[in-house]
């Protein structure tokens, strides 16, 4: 992904959740999220995908359950687990 989309949506982020305690973590595991994007749209396309310790730690088509699952597994916050859609390129909204 180009640096200048990364940092983009890195800052879209940052606003949507200044209200929230976000930590170190979080951040760390949505720059990976970011970076290996290609390869979770082959592994994970189209699917909602929660990324935990820069690994794959549940996905599925409805994000509130992926991000369910996947505090469950890590005894995370809810709200501190990232969680995006691998889009394949083929979706029409």
């Amino acid at each position: 992904m180009k640096q200048d989309t990364f940092d983009l949506v890195r800052n879209r982020s940052l606003n949507m959740v200044a209200h929230l305690e976000i930590d170190a973590q979080f951040w760390d595991d949505q720059d990976w999220a970011l970076q290996h994007y290609a390869e979770l749209t082959t592994k994970h396309s189209n699917q909602w995908v929660a990324v935990y310790n820069q690994q794959v730690v549940a996905s599925g088509p409805a994000p509130e359950q992926v991000r369910t699952q996947a505090a469950d597994k890590t005894g995370r916050a809810r709200e501190n687990i990232v969680v995006i859609f691998a889009e394949a390129g083929d979706q029409i909204f």
